[in-house]
């Protein structure tokens, strides 16, 4: 059965671009650009969650914070906050997912884009 799985692994490993390695140099070369797209993709939904709903945790500890300034906005209707507020968190969710995009550009090759040439 091990001798099975580790000739799948050493053809994966091939198909992927690797070489007929030991298998731990096998199994760590095959998740580098599969898995870890996944990983940073939910990293950043998750990193843009924490800062957007930091208003649950400063209201209910009552810590000075701009989630809890956000909530004296809407209890006392001042507009400007709240949508200053608003503007900041889409603006820290849009540079989240540009980083995310740029992480996505150092490690999968396959979105690299190949410049052409202007004769043709």
């Amino acid at each position: 059965m091990i001798a099975k799985n580790s000739k799948a692994v050493f053809h994966l490993a091939n198909f992927v671009g690797g070489s007929k390695t030991p298998l731990f140099e096998a199994y760590s070369r095959i998740p580098d650009t599969k898995i870890s797209l996944n990983i940073i993709t939910i990293a950043g939904i998750n990193i843009g969650t924490l800062v957007a709903f930091s208003i649950i945790t400063e209201t209910v500890f009552q810590w000075p914070g701009m989630g809890f300034l956000f909530i004296q906005a809407v209890k006392f209707v001042d507009i400007p906050i709240m949508s200053a507020y608003l503007v900041f968190i889409a603006f820290i969710f849009v540079m989240i997912n540009f980083i995310v995009d740029i992480l996505y550009y150092f490690i999968d090759p396959r979105i690299r884009v190949k410049s052409e040439s202007a004769n043709g």
